[in-house]
């Protein structure tokens, strides 16, 4: 079926199939561009980043699927403070450019490395202020947080020991706040 209109102007061509990171990536801006006006929030963003896995890695084997969303976490520009047509056009850049052999996994600079360390650290903090702020949070809390905020092995490992243990009986606000600071510290 052909597009009765074009792309708008300065909108990226769609990443060619092939790269299952790109696509993921693309199918988040798309997703994100439903509403255009509204702020991309780092709690709007995980949850069209997860539809959008789903959908392309649905017939991927886990543990090929893991690996393809950490590459697409990675290759994630910043999106602080923008709505989310102005977050669409970056993550279509960030597929086309992850598509054509754009940034390696591995050779990310560090400070790129730092700033999605960040973005999961004040995911995890947007969630604990946003799903019951006022209950405490326990261990096996914590230790769920962690695993719903990636997938991939090397940044749990890495959140584990970022993230501070519960020792006394902290309510998750409390504990959001502790992870803002650590956020903020990187």
């Amino acid at each position: 079926m052909e597009r009765t209109q074009p792309d708008p102007a300065g909108v990226p061509p769609r990443p060619q199939p092939g790269s299952y990171g790109a696509q993921v990536l693309d199918l988040t801006a798309r997703i994100l561009a439903v509403d255009p006006d509204q702020p991309a929030t780092d709690p709007v963003l995980r949850h069209a980043l997860d539809l959008a896995g789903d959908i392309v890695l649905h017939q991927v084997p886990a543990v090929a699927r893991h690996e393809i969303i950490a590459t697409a976490e990675l290759a994630l520009p910043d999106l602080t403070g923008t709505d989310r047509a102005e977050a669409a056009l970056r993550l279509r850049t960030a597929a086309l450019s992850l598509a054509a052999g754009g940034p390696a996994r591995y050779g990310r600079p560090a400070d790129q490395t730092q700033g999605l360390v960040r973005r999961m650290l004040t995911r995890m903090a947007d969630h604990l202020e946003t799903v019951r702020p006022d209950e405490p949070i326990t261990a096996v809390g914590r230790q769920a947080l962690i695993r719903a905020t990636t997938m991939d092995p090397q940044h749990t490992a890495a959140l584990q020991a970022l993230v501070p243990e519960i020792t006394d009986q902290v309510v998750r606000r409390e504990f959001a706040a502790q992870l803002r600071e650590i956020a903020g510290a990187r």
